[in-house]
């Protein structure tokens, strides 16, 4: 894929992730988020010290409007990763081109991930690599992929996302993507915040996640 490839498919599902409000049961927030968008490909998230508790999940930008006023709903955000564009002279210098990973949205559901990796065969056949695991679970697969591969990968409801291969000093290696909800000073949500940014241009130990000040690279949720 020459082009560059960011986190918006046009006229498809997009990544997202909703913080609820304290103290509230998630199972019926779930069930609405499930009977919405039509499929169970949530990754729930946690945090009993601060009583956060999020989901990321796959949806249209129509879908997603009919959830946002929810009375136990503090905040949606549109998941945005950075534009790949391989196309630059600094992009060519980056990346492997025509290779990418492809990441599950809910690793910690084997169930889940196997229908994905199946999706996937069906897709790239013998070009799909992997899947590489971490502690039992699935991390991510590997494939060379079309532009046309790479727009129906992405639109899968069990598929996070899909970056391109970055080119380290001593090969090729595969950066991970933290979630929002893995970043320490994340606090208190507040509604209709902006979507967060990835940092993955730097070495995988120093990815992070970070919440500048609104610019051409942002924008909200809805």
């Amino acid at each position: 894929m020459s082009g560059p490839i960011g986190s918006s498919i046009q006229n498809g599902k997009l990544l997202h992730e909703v913080f609820l409000q304290k103290g509230t049961d998630p199972s019926e927030v779930f069930d609405l988020i499930k009977s919405t968008v039509g499929h169970d490909y949530i990754s729930p998230w946690s945090d009993a010290d601060y009583g956060l508790v999020s989901a990321q999940f796959k949806a249209t930008r129509d879908q997603a409007k009919k959830m946002e006023d929810h009375k136990d709903i503090v905040r949606l955000l549109k998941v945005k990763l950075p534009v790949q564009d391989i196309s630059t002279p600094r992009g060519r210098k980056s990346f492997v081109e025509g290779e990418y990973f492809i990441r599950p949205i809910n690793r910690e559901n084997a169930d889940q991930c196997n229908v994905t990796g199946s999706h996937l065969s069906t897709i790239l056949g013998d070009r799909l690599e992997g899947p590489t695991m971490s502690n039992g679970r699935i991390r991510e697969w590997g494939a060379e992929m079309t532009d046309e591969e790479v727009a129906k990968v992405e639109n899968l409801d069990g598929v996070e996302a899909v970056r391109r291969v970055y080119r380290g000093k001593r090969g090729r290696f595969l950066p991970r993507i933290l979630k929002p909800s893995e970043a320490s000073n994340q606090r208190g949500p507040k509604k209709r915040d902006i979507a967060y940014e990835r940092q993955e241009a730097a070495a995988t130990e120093l990815v992070a996640i970070s919440q500048p000040g609104f610019d051409s690279t942002q924008e909200l949720c809805i």
